[in-house]
């Protein structure tokens, strides 16, 4: 029987403790049995953050896919090519994105989420705009438009010389702490200021993740396995499409069970499927303890629909939370992140991993040694 491997990423699972909690972090007050039974067979530590980079999926997916950080170049051109958009070269790309400031300037939500109507307000009110549109022309930049608070901007002339912050590292910043010295960065940043203002939400925008287009050996010529990609933001269509693996259309946001059934679906034909699941990332960055908890939850279960509805198939399955994101602030953290590699021949046994005093001995952040990124993936090949 050929054996499937599933690398199911729960984005932004792992948290630290809470007082809240009674000292449990997100992953150990969830009900999780089986995300335990995954854990119950090998469970480390993966450091997905490289030094001098910041803790983000473009940077920890690439790893977790088993590729060194020659490949990590920025979060935009990732985003670029998962939004369809192939640069040529000598072409950067750039994310931007919409944000929300309330009255004092203060940054109080870097990833947004309104009405589909909202996102589309703010964008035809800067690309009829004469002085925005005036930065982006002296500086050889197109805009992009997208549906979603994740703009994309590529360009021709030379790279903005500063590096600015994720937004979401930075909750709670003030606007104007933020332009750089760059002058495409600052002048685009200060000319959308001004015609958003009037709006609740998505009232300014956040240039970040500029890059030049990475270069990923091919997955299937590295690995031998024909492999496929279902998630549903760009950034994870991006890296597959980048990498050689096969994007899976129509995979829609959040935990419905078509998600568990299309997995189930797309081992027919594939050996190797990347699994994505936003949403505790989501609720993170909008502070919802409650949500995330839930969300964890909702991957328990899509992973129990996984294995019930692949019982007679030899399956090997990494978990992985990608990276850190902590739901007190919304922020991501470069803490080594909790990985578990499990086989379906394999008899389960926790005796591998005694629980430290105070945890339970679950899926969480507190077991096995801690490895790098790269490392999670060769475990679960068995390279």
């Amino acid at each position: 029987m050929p054996t499937k491997y599933l690398m199911l990423i729960g984005d932004g699972m792992a948290d630290h403790p809470l007082p809240v909690l009674r000292g449990k972090t997100p992953l150990q007050a969830a009900h999780t049995p089986t995300l335990d039974k995954l854990a119950s067979q090998h469970i480390g530590q993966a450091n997905t953050t490289p030094s001098g980079f910041s803790p983000g999926t473009e940077n920890a997916i690439p790893l977790l896919l088993g590729y060194d950080i020659s490949v990590l170049t920025g979060r935009g051109p990732v985003e670029a090519a998962g939004m369809g958009i192939a640069l040529q070269q000598g072409q950067w790309a750039m994310r931007m994105n919409l944000v929300t400031l309330d009255n004092d300037d203060i940054l109080r939500d870097a990833c947004p989420e309104p009405a589909a109507e909202t996102i589309a307000q703010s964008m035809d009110i800067l690309l009829h705009d004469a002085a925005f549109n005036a930065v982006l022309t002296a500086h050889n930049v197109q805009l992009y438009k997208q549906p979603t608070f994740r703009q994309m901007l590529v360009g021709s002339a030379t790279q903005p010389t500063a590096k600015p912050t994720p937004p979401h590292n930075v909750l709670g910043a003030k606007y104007a702490d933020h332009l750089t010295d760059d002058p495409f960065i600052s002048q685009l940043m200060q000319a959308a200021r001004k015609p958003l203002s009037r709006l609740p939400f998505c009232n300014a925008v956040w240039p970040w993740g500029c890059g030049v287009v990475p270069n990923f050996e091919n997955f299937q010529t590295r690995y031998g396995l024909r492999g496929a990609c279902i998630a549903s933001v760009p950034v994870l269509h991006g890296i597959s499409r980048l990498c050689g693996l096969d994007v899976i259309e129509h995979a829609t946001h959040g935990h419905a069970p078509e998600k568990a059934q299309l997995t189930t679906k797309t081992f027919e034909a594939y050996d190797f499927v990347l699994l994505h699941i936003e949403t505790p990332d989501d609720c993170s960055h909008a502070m919802d303890l409650d949500g995330k908890i839930a969300a964890i939850q909702a991957v328990d279960n899509l992973a129990k629909t996984i294995l019930d509805g692949m019982s007679d198939s030899h399956l090997r399955i990494l978990l992985c939370s990608d990276h850190y994101t902590c739901v007190t602030n919304g922020q991501h953290d470069s803490t080594p992140t909790p990985y578990c590699v499990w086989d379906s021949t394999t008899p389960s046994s926790n005796s591998a991993h005694p629980p430290q005093e105070g945890n339970t001995g679950s899926f969480d952040e507190f077991h096995g040694e801690i490895v790098s990124g790269n490392v999670p993936l060769a475990k679960l090949l068995e390279v």
